[in-house]
C-alpha cells in the first residue's frame, strides 16, 4: 500500500500538452490542472488533443454532445438532435435514421441507442447504403419496447446496461438493468426507485452507485436498502465503476477517486466527464473534444490515508 498522505504528487498545467498537431486552445486552459499521485503504473496521455475548430461540426460549440468510449478505447461524441455520431480519432462520422435521447458502448462492443419509444442498435446496411448530409446513415433496430420518454443510458461494467427514466406517477427516478440469456429476448428489470433526480450511475450489476445531489449513494449487492457512500460537496455529475479500479467520480468542477475511506480529486477542470475501459480512465476536458487517457486506474485503490478519517468526508473539496 502506498501511503497517500505521504505520495508525492505533480502538477501539470496546460497548454502545455505535449506537441500535438491540431491547434490547442490557448485562454481556456489554465483553467485545468492535475495533481496525480506517482505511482509505478499510472501515466496519462492525449487520446484526442482539444481543438479550437471541431472537423466535421462545423464550429459549433460541443459541450451539449454526449461523450463515451466504445470497446477499443476510442471516443465518441453524439448529438441526438441532429442524429450525429462521430469518432474523430478515426475520422467516423455517421448519421442515424432518427432522432435519439442517449447511446453508450458496453465492453463487449454493444452499441445502444435509446430514443422515446424504444432501445435498439444502428446498423449500416451495406446491401443498401445511404447517405445522409454527405454522411452514411444508420438504421436503428429495435431491441426493446421502452414505456417511459426521456430514458437515460450508463454503461456498466462489463455487458452492464443501466436504464434510467422518471416516474411520473410515483414522482421517482427508476433504475432498470437490461437483462437477457437463457434464449430469451433482452428485458429490463427494476431495481431501485430513488426519490430525487439521478444524476450519474455506475455499477457491475451487483454494485450499484448513482448520484443525486451531493451525494454518492450505493446499492449493494442484495439491492435491500441504498446506503451512503460519500459526499463529494458539490452535486455529482458523473461515475465510473469497475470491481477492478474502485469508483471515480465527476462534479461541475473537478473529479477523482473515492473509496469508503478516502475520497481525493486529481483534476481541477470546468464540467469534466469521464468514462471506464480495461484499467483506463478517460476524461473529456474543458466542454471541449479534447480527451485524455488515464492508465493503471487501478492504481488508485493502492493509496490510502495515514489517519482514519470520516468515510462521508474525506478528502471532499469545498
Amino acid at each position: 500500500m502506498i501511503p497517500l498522505a505521504s505520495a508525492f504528487f505533480f502538477l501539470m498545467i496546460f497548454p502545455s500538452c505535449g506537441n500535438a498537431a491540431p491547434k490547442q486552445i490557448g485562454p481556456v486552459f489554465p483553467e485545468t490542472v492535475f495533481t496525480l499521485p506517482v505511482i509505478d503504473g499510472l501515466k496519462m496521455d492525449w487520446v484526442l488533443a482539444a481543438l479550437d475548430k471541431q472537423p466535421g461540426w462545423k464550429g459549433k460549440n460541443t459541450s451539449d454532445m454526449r461523450f463515451t468510449v466504445d470497446a477499443k478505447g476510442d471516443p465518441w461524441f453524439g448529438n441526438g438532435d441532429t442524429r450525429l455520431f462521430m469518432d474523430p480519432v478515426r475520422n467516423l462520422y455517421f448519421r442515424v435514421s432518427e432522432q435519439y435521447g442517449d447511446f453508450v458502448f458496453l465492453d463487449g462492443g454493444d452499441h445502444l441507442v435509446c430514443t422515446d419509444k424504444y432501445l435498439g442498435t444502428p446498423i449500416f446496411d451495406k446491401a443498401h447504403p445511404k447517405t445522409d448530409g454527405g454522411m452514411p446513415l444508420l438504421q436503428l433496430v429495435k431491441l426493446v419496447t421502452l414505456d417511459k420518454k426521456g430514458c437515460r443510458l450508463f454503461a456498466g461494467a462489463g455487458k452492464t446496461l443501466y436504464i434510467v427514466a422518471h416516474n411520473d406517477k410515483t414522482g421517482q427516478d427508476e433504475v432498470s438493468v437490461l437483462a437477457s440469456g437463457g434464449g430469451k429476448p433482452p428485458a429490463a428489470s427494476k431495481i431501485l426507485g430513488a426519490a430525487g433526480h439521478i444524476t450519474a450511475l455506475a455499477g457491475d450489476g451487483k454494485r450499484t452507485f448513482f448520484g443525486i445531489g451531493n451525494w454518492v449513494m450505493e446499492l449493494p449487492a442484495d439491492r435491500a436498502k441504498p446506503i451512503p457512500y460519500f459526499n463529494a460537496r458539490k452535486p455529482v455529475t458523473g461515475l465510473a465503476y469497475s470491481e477492478k479500479t474502485g469508483l471515480f467520480y465527476a462534479t461541475a468542477s473537478y473529479a477523482g477517486f473515492a473509496s469508503p475511506k478516502f475520497q481525493i480529486k486529481f483534476i481541477t477542470s470546468p464540467n469534466p466527464q469521464i468514462a471506464l475501459r480495461g484499467d483506463s480512465l478517460y476524461v473529456r476536458l474543458n466542454r471541449t473534444m479534447g480527451v485524455v487517457r488515464i492508465s493503471g486506474a487501478a492504481r488508485f485503490r493502492k493509496l490510502r490515508w495515514n489517519e482514519k478519517k470520516p468515510a462521508n468526508n474525506a478528502g471532499a473539496a469545498d
